[in-house]
């Protein structure tokens, strides 16, 4: 058990992945997980601060697929960064939308 929280913690306190935002993309800082729903293999991760990707429709919620990478990566680290309140940056693009839903693209959690 000690070796799982030692990792799921350097897991937390580092980048998922280093990113430069692009045109299409808007960011999030700071925010809070305040809830997880699941379609299937698609996820909606739901934040308690907006970002600025609109062209999907909300505005506070990302979504990422579970069956696919990054989504096979971000799940775990989700679930265990809302159970512990966590702060997230996240990356969302609106040039792939998932249903009325910005895709999560790179986080950050700490």
């Amino acid at each position: 058990m000690k070796k799982f929280t030692l990792t799921l913690s350097l897991l937390l306190s580092t980048s998922a992945f280093a990113h430069t935002p692009n045109g299409t993309d808007s960011t999030v800082n700071g925010a809070k997980i305040t809830g997880i729903e699941f379609y299937g293999p698609q996820f909606t991760i739901i934040l308690n601060k907006t970002h600025a990707a609109t062209a999907c429709g909300h505005n506070d919620r990302l979504a990422a697929d579970s069956a696919t990478e990054p989504g096979k990566s971000y799940l775990p680290v989700l679930l265990e960064a809302w159970k512990s309140n966590k702060s997230i940056d996240f990356t969302a693009t609106d040039s792939v939308c998932n249903g009325d839903r910005a895709t999560a693209k790179y986080m950050r959690v700490y």
